[in-house]
This record gives structure tokens, C-alpha cells and sequence, in this order.
């Protein structure tokens, strides 16, 4: 009987000593969890802040075209509000002259031909002007190669544009006004050599 007891006993500290040990092990499991979770909890904060407070519009794109996350510099450079581009397709408010050439460029993304790439188009403001853009766009996939969503950012050039056209209408206007001026040169030349000609002929 006293061997059983002590059988007994030796059977219990052991299993206390298992317990003990996976308490240890999980209690060691629970903090290094609670610090990755506050890891991963910091690093969101930080792309939230980035994603959120950059002056850049950034916008994550399903391979459909639907915004499925934008941030408030998308929202002013485009007029929506959060939730109603969240309801849209990127098509949707691009300039119609511009649709194709953007559609075509998801298509090469999202075949692989390109890895990613830029393009400058117009997105038409909710109050009716036109916006011109510069888009970065870059296509995220799964560890199966399967395309997952498009990160974009979108840059407002329309000041750009607007200075780039004026320039444009400008040097337009000094070749015309370069090409009269030789023309009154030549003009000129020749009424000289006329007046020269009739001098001889005195």
C-alpha cells in the first residue's frame, strides 16, 4: 500500500512538473504573441499615417477597378468623398477620351507584361472640370502569382499641365509673330534692293 502511495506521489510531482513547464511555455507563448501583436498593431498605425497624411493620393485598387481603400488626398484631388469612391470603378470619373488608353495599361499590368508603370490622365472632378493626374501604379499578388490589388498614387499635375499649355500656346504665338517679323525683313530687303534699283536707273 505504501508503494502504491508512493507511486502515487512520484506520478502527481511529475505531472505537476508537466504542467508547470507548459505553464512556463505558454506563459513565454502569450507575451511573445502580445508582442508581435503591438508590433503589428505599431506597424499599421505607421502605414495608416503614411497611407493617411501623405499630400499624395493613395488608393489600394481592386484587379476590377473598384477602390477598396483611398485616402483624403484622393478624395480632394478627385472632389468625392471616401464613400462614394468606394462605390465606383476608377473608369467611372475618368475623362472618356482617357478610358481606353488607362484600361489598356491594367491589362498589360495585370497579364504581367509590365511589372508596373505611370501614366498621365484625366479624371473628370466631381464639380464637372477636368483634372490631370500622374499615376504610379504598382500590381500586388499572392505567393500563387495571382493578382491581388493595384496600390496607385496619384499625383495632381493640372497646374503642370495648365503651365506646360501656356508655354506651348506662348511659343506658338512668338513663332508667329517670328515668322511676321521675317517676313517684314524680307519685305524690307527687298523694297531696298527696289529703291537701290531705281537709283542706278536715274
Amino acid at each position: 500500500m505504501e508503494t502504491d502511495n508512493n507511486n502515487l506521489h512520484v506520478l502527481c510531482e511529475k505531472e505537476i512538473k508537466n504542467l508547470k513547464t507548459e505553464r512556463d511555455i505558454l506563459k513565454e507563448s502569450y507575451f511573445q504573441l502580445k508582442e508581435l501583436k503591438e508590433k503589428l498593431e505599431e506597424s499599421e498605425r505607421r502605414f495608416k499615417n503614411i497611407f493617411d497624411y501623405t499630400s499624395v493620393g493613395v488608393s489600394v485598387v481592386a484587379p476590377d477597378g473598384h477602390w477598396l481603400e483611398v485616402n483624403d488626398s484622393l478624395c480632394k484631388i478627385t472632389g468625392y468623398s471616401r464613400e462614394e469612391l468606394l462605390t465606383k470603378q476608377f473608369n467611372k470619373i475618368t475623362y472618356s477620351e482617357d478610358v481606353e488608353k488607362s484600361a489598356e495599361l491594367s491589362r498589360k499590368i495585370l497579364s504581367g507584361e509590365v511589372d508596373h508603370a505611370s501614366l498621365e490622365k484625366r479624371y473628370t472632378h466631381k464639380n464637372g472640370h477636368i483634372v490631370w493626374v500622374n499615376l504610379s501604379i504598382a500590381l500586388v499578388r499572392d505567393d500563387k502569382n495571382i493578382p491581388l490589388y493595384f496600390v496607385v498614387h496619384t499625383e495632381d499635375i493640372t497646374k503642370r499641365r495648365e503651365a506646360e499649355k501656356a508655354l506651348k500656346e506662348k511659343v506658338g504665338e512668338l513663332e508667329k509673330m517670328n515668322s511676321f517679323m521675317v517676313g517684314r525683313e524680307e519685305k524690307m530687303m527687298e523694297l531696298k534692293k527696289e529703291i537701290e534699283e531705281l537709283k542706278k536707273k536715274k
